[in-house]
C-alpha cells in the first residue's frame, strides 16, 4: 500500500489507494477478513510491548502518507479532511466489509464502483 501512496498526482494516489483496498482484498478474501476484524481481535492486549509498538508504528505511517496525499489534493479544513477519508478509508472498506461478511467473494465491478465514487467525492473543489 505504501507503494501505492508514494507515486503519482495526489488525487489519482488516492483513487488508486482505494482501489488498491479492494482489489486485494478481492484476491485475499481471508487476510481482508482477518484485517476486518481487527487487532483487538486477536489479543492486541496480550501482545508483546515490541508487537503493539511495531503495529502502532505501521499505522503513524500510513496516516502520515494519507494525510501527505490528502494535502495534495488541496484537501483542507475538517469538512474537506472528512471527505478524504470517507473516499480513500471508509468506502472502500465498506464494500469489502458489505460483501465478506455476507460471506461473498467481492464482485470485479465492485472496484468500478470505488473508483467512481473516490473520484466524485475528490473532484475539484470539493471539500474546501
Amino acid at each position: 500500500m505504501f507503494e501505492v501512496l508514494e507515486s503519482g498526482p495526489p488525487r489519482e494516489v488516492a483513487v488508486a489507494a482505494a482501489r488498491h483496498v479492494v482489489e486485494w482484498s478481492r484476491r485475499n478474501t481471508a487476510q481482508a477478513r482477518v484485517l476486518l476484524a481487527g487487532s483487538a481481535a486477536f489479543g492486541e492486549s496480550e501482545w508483546t510491548p515490541q508487537a503493539r509498538d511495531e503495529l502502532r508504528r505501521l499505522n503513524e505511517e500510513m496516516f502520515a502518507a494519507m494525510a501527505e496525499v490528502a494535502r495534495g489534493t488541496g484537501t483542507c479544513g475538517e469538512l474537506g479532511y472528512g471527505r478524504f477519508s470517507l473516499a480513500v478509508v471508509d468506502l472502500p472498506i465498506a464494500v469489502v466489509r458489505r460483501n465478506l461478511t455476507r460471506g461473498d467473494e467481492i464482485p470485479e465491478h465492485e472496484v468500478a464502483v470505488v473508483v467512481e465514487a473516490v473520484r466524485d467525492l475528490l473532484a475539484d473543489g470539493q471539500g474546501r
